[in-house]
């Protein structure tokens, strides 16, 4: 304010060079600032990462401990068992022996499919992080600092809503369409705004307390911009995404017109030969461990679009969800 004050008053009194002086002054002092803001929150954001990455492996740990403990207490019921049949009623003993036992199985698959679950879930999360991390990184690099103040503060609040669903295998469906019209904004302001957003949620699933695992469809909406549209020159882009209810279970669509996956596939070799895409196989594990059994097996489906000459006019991505 100093600053600014005297570059004013040395300007009222024509005294312009001792004013052109201060303002240098005054912008390098500015600059200074704002870097340091900026460094100041990626460190906080990394705190507060490695802290709750911490926290999940106690957890997991403790869970496999818990799985050990009932193992070994079972191993010894069993025993206990054993020796009542043979002292006692061989036959009923052997009965009830047989429906403790598949018990024990039933509940021990699905602790064990919980711990899968958190294990899937803990290696999706650091993988939209750091692709999010770059895209800030980017923005520094290339001295734009209103975008990566804009990107931090939509980062911040989509990692905000991370870590209050991390604790949980599920959320409310439309508390995660929330979170991810928040990160296809991230990505809007990464590409400068080349394609418009559309999001559909059917009113019974909007109105009902349908809960989905967090983050689920994420990566196919990433591919659809990194792959599909960010490739494309048409000025014309689109993404939608709905979701909709049909009896007991959840369709997500999910479509673009950018330049389709044969085109994108050609592009990826040229610019990222070695690259390798874990994100979609991750979703891919943690769509059938949710789905489960009685479910169909292919719950992904993946259509190419064509226009009327044939040529690729982008993808649509159908995912059906066990609704719960």
């Amino acid at each position: 304010l100093s600053l600014q004050a005297l570059v004013e008053v040395n300007a009222k009194l024509n005294n312009y060079k001792e004013a052109y002086k201060y303002q240098e002054e005054y912008i390098r002092r500015k600059d200074s600032l704002t870097n340091t803001e900026t460094k100041a929150k990626l460190a906080d954001f990394e705190v507060v990462y490695k802290t709750k990455q911490k926290e999940d492996q106690i957890v997991l740990l403790q869970k496999d401990n818990d799985i050990k403990g009932l193992q070994l207490k079972n191993s010894r019921q069993t025993n206990v068992l054993y020796l009542l049949v043979f002292l006692f009623l061989l036959g009923i003993a052997g009965v009830v022996f047989y429906q403790r036992n598949k018990r024990v199985k039933i509940n021990a698959q699905k602790i064990k499919a919980e711990l899968q679950t958190q294990v899937l879930r803990s290696q999706m999360n650091p993988h939209f992080i750091f692709n999010s991390l770059n895209s800030i990184e980017n923005f520094i690099m290339q001295n734009d600092k209103r975008q990566a103040s804009d990107y931090l503060n939509k980062f911040s609040k989509l990692i905000r809503s991370i870590l209050d669903s991390s604790r949980n295998e599920v959320v409310p469906l439309v508390k995660d369409m929330e979170a991810l019209q928040l990160y296809v904004e991230l990505e809007q302001l990464r590409f400068n705004n080349k394609f418009t957003y559309k999001s559909f949620i059917d009113p019974e699933l909007r109105g009902g307390d349908y809960c989905v695992p967090s983050l689920l469809i994420q990566p196919f909406v990433e591919n659809a911009i990194v792959h599909g549209l960010a490739h494309s020159e048409s000025g014309e882009l689109d993404l939608t995404v709905t979701a909709s209810l049909e009896n007991d279970k959840i369709r997500y669509v999910i479509q673009d017109n950018g330049v389709g996956r044969e085109k994108a596939k050609v592009y990826n070799m040229q610019n990222k030969p070695y690259h390798k895409s874990v994100g979609l196989k991750i979703t891919e594990e943690r769509i059938n461990m949710f789905n489960r059994q009685g479910f169909p097996a292919e719950a992904i489906s993946i259509t190419d679009l064509y226009n009327e000459y044939q040529e690729p006019q982008g993808t649509k991505v159908e995912i059906l969800l066990k609704a719960v």
